[in-house]
């Protein structure tokens, strides 16, 4: 049974009292023993309960409910954890009273000693700083702070995006500071401006202490671990240089950790389970000079610098450079004005007709655009059907074509299939020119695949002569040698009628030259790489010889005959070529147009071919020309890059870019 007092104290919480009780006996001397069933009788008669207004309600937990609403919570912590205001008042009392005791703290025992002489500097130190500061305001300080920071700003180029934040905070912190704000306020303002923390204001306050001492704020460390890593070691580098060359374009983060955990670390008695970070392999593959980028049409770098490629460059400049002072100009906004050309008598006017070709294909159409959140249309699979176009283009007319009065002239217009090249120059580009372009020279301009450069089937070639006479053979045209005919084939009257009309044979045409050693040669030694003086088989001395080194390719004999010049472009040097940059522009619209059936496809090529407007065509014409310019002045691919985009007004760079131009790329 409960004490009286508890339960004294329950019935006044939960009941009204009607009638004031006069308590003649003191409830803190009532005992157990006296609480009997008379007790709680007059208790009842002396209470009245409120039990039955409790009835009326709905719900009791209901009014639980409304009372717990309006409660207040107490603002006192349900545990206590020693760290109370008075409780720290308390502490440093205390260790204030110890150090009065003692005569010193704990801290002294880790300082540093100073000497005399230190103490003596220090104190001459501080007398100097004072008196500097006495002769001037402190306004004129903070103005001297800030005016050393906004020009460390502005000159100093090698300070990080970090660092630029640190001190253009303790510039505002000087600022509110020389407005008359405290430093706790002006540090906490701040930390407002640049929506950082507390932390923050802290760190703006000892960044300022730092500049007003030192007159500099400490450096970041993010980014300088001064440990070293496995990439620094000879062997393991080598090892990761090799495995990049073989991937080259395949490079994955995942198989490159795989190489890594299966390579690398046992090679160096690292257990197989451990691997690196995928951050570690950014790290590693930048320092290996890789980068992220998109995979894109354009400047071909892996072969553009090659020294055979970069040799055969300096041949075409010098080449097209002559044809370019005979070539037209144009000038203004659009380039729709032309500039006059003065020519001498034996000078004709040199147009140059580019060439390519490229294949539309009926699914293609465009990659990216705006739809309703998360809705996708249903798209074809595959690219579909394609159309295979081979063109020619000019900067004076754009496509060479004809207009409606010259078609039943010369024929039909450029676009249609044609599988043959040769037929397609012969029979509709050259007519086209000499009838749009009257008296003028064509210089045909085609890449240098290995198509363009196919041999007639009876030029000089000894890739096609075998080392005896006879056989299967190509019978090779006659040739001049030390200014007297020379017959590639016996006659057909020879005296071995096995003979007759066959091929002669590399044996018998270095003999007839007085080449063929006493020795005796093998037909081809097995070598592709040879020099002009190799004297290692027949193959590699007959095709030194000048008159099998002077044999033209198919497509340069025909257009030549008909009085046209050709040149081929660099290998891998695609942005010579303006035509790449009209492909662009032309599948643009393509892709614009696209309904994904072949009908549509065969309605749209027409359109897209003649989309192209001339002004866009010649300024096609004169980045092409500011690329060979670059290279002219000796800039390398990546300078070349950053030279045309930074000049795009004229067909040639000026000669300033050639300063500091390494510097500009990187």
């Amino acid at each position: 049974m409960p004490r009286v007092r508890k339960k004294v104290l329950h019935l006044r919480k939960i009941a009204k009292t009607s009638v004031k009780v006069k308590r003649q006996t003191s409830f803190e001397n009532i005992d157990d023993n006296d609480y009997n069933s008379s007790d709680n009788e007059n208790l009842d008669i002396e209470f009245e309960w409120e039990d039955e207004g409790l009835d009326k309600e709905k719900n009791l937990f209901q009014i639980l409910v409304n009372n717990m609403r309006n409660l207040k919570p107490s603002k006192r912590p349900l545990t206590y954890h020693g760290n109370s205001t008075r409780t720290k008042k308390r502490r440093k009392k205390a260790a204030r009273e110890a150090i009065k005791n003692n005569g010193q703290t704990l801290d002294k025992f880790f300082r540093k000693e100073r000497s005399n002489d230190e103490d003596i500097e220090e104190r001459g130190n501080e007398e100097e700083s004072d008196i500097k500061r006495d002769d001037k305001s402190n306004n004129q300080i903070l103005d001297e702070y800030i005016t050393e920071i906004e020009n460390k700003l502005k000159n100093n180029k090698q300070i990080t995006p970090g660092q630029k934040v640190r001190f253009k905070a303790i510039q505002y912190f000087f600022q509110l500071q020389k407005s008359g704000h405290h430093k706790m306020e002006s540090a906490k303002i701040v930390a407002q401006l640049l929506n950082r923390g507390e932390r923050f204001s802290k760190c703006v306050r000892a960044w300022a202490k730092s500049y007003t001492l030192y007159n500099d704020i400490p450096q970041i460390g993010r980014g300088k671990y001064s440990g070293k890593s496995l990439l620094e070691d000879e062997g393991v580098r080598l090892k990761v240089s090799s495995y990049l060359r073989k991937m080259k374009h395949n490079v994955t983060i995942h198989n490159f950790c795989d190489y890594i955990s299966s390579e690398i670390l046992p090679s160096l008695g690292i257990e197989t389970k451990t691997t690196i970070s995928t951050r570690t392999v950014n790290r590693w593959l930048k320092k290996m000079g890789f980068v992220y980028d998109r995979y894109q049409k354009g400047m071909y770098v892996d072969g553009h610098e090659r020294p055979d490629v970069v040799e055969y460059r300096k041949q075409f400049l010098e080449e097209i450079d002559i044809y370019q002072k005979l070539m037209l100009s144009f000038e203004g906004n659009d380039l729709e004005r032309q500039i006059d050309l003065i020519l001498n008598n034996n000078e004709k006017l040199h147009i140059l007709v580019t060439h390519d070709k490229t294949t539309f294909q009926s699914n293609d159409g465009l990659k990216s655009g705006w739809m309703p959140d998360g809705e996708q249309p249903l798209r074809k699979k595959g690219q579909g059907r394609s159309i295979h176009i081979s063109d020619f283009l000019t900067d004076t007319i754009g496509r060479l074509k004809l207009n409606d009065n010259q078609i039943n002239e010369v024929g039909d217009s450029m676009y249609h299939e044609t599988h043959k090249l040769i037929e397609q120059i012969e029979n509709r580009a050259i007519p086209i020119f000499e009838k749009t372009h009257p008296g003028a020279i064509a210089v045909f301009a085609f890449d240098n695949s290995s198509s363009h450069g196919k041999y007639a089937d009876d030029a000089l070639n000894a890739n096609h002569m075998n080392l005896n006479p006879g056989g299967k053979q190509d019978k090779l045209r006659d040739t001049i040698f030390n200014g007297q005919t020379q017959y590639m084939n016996f006659p057909d009257n020879y005296h071995d009628k096995n003979l007759c009309g066959k091929p002669k044979g590399m044996r018998v045409i270095l003999e007839e030259r007085g080449l063929w050693p006493s020795t005796g040669l093998k037909a081809y030694c097995g070598n592709n790489e040879y020099n002009i003086n190799s004297q290692c088989c027949a193959r590699h001395i007959l095709s030194n010889q000048p008159d099998f080194l002077n044999t033209k390719p198919l497509i340069q004999e025909v257009i030549e005959a008909r009085g046209h010049k050709v040149i081929f472009y660099p290998k891998f040097h695609c942005e010579l070529n303006y035509i790449e940059m009209y492909w662009g522009a032309a599948k643009r619209y393509a892709r614009q147009h696209c309904n994904y059936s072949w009908t549509g496809l065969q309605r749209v090529v027409l359109l897209a071919l003649d989309s192209v407007p001339i002004s866009h065509i010649r300024k096609y014409a004169r980045k092409s020309a500011r690329y060979m310019d670059c290279y002219r002045k000796g800039l390398n691919a990546k300078q070349a890059e950053y030279a045309v985009k930074k000049f795009k007004s004229h067909r040639a760079i000026p000669n300033s870019i050639l300063t500091n131009i390494d510097d500009l790329c990187n």
